[in-house]
């Protein structure tokens, strides 16, 4: 899975996937306990989230961020 598909399928930003791939950051607590689980059942993380969950998420932080 591409780092796009992944930040979109999950609610990542792509910007905080890149720098955590490039261990330019860390992931935050929450992030990397959501991370193991992708990890271990991505399948169950899909199911848990609401239709259009990671859109959304997007857009809340994009409103944030302006």
């Amino acid at each position: 899975m591409t780092q796009a598909r992944f930040s979109n399928a999950f609610g990542f930003s792509l910007d905080a996937v890149k720098d955590w791939k490039s261990d330019r950051r860390t992931p935050e607590a929450s992030a990397r306990v959501l991370l193991t689980v992708i990890a271990k059942n991505p399948a169950a993380v899909i199911e848990a989230l609401p239709p259009n969950a990671a859109k959304a998420a997007r857009k809340k932080r994009a409103k944030v961020a302006a």
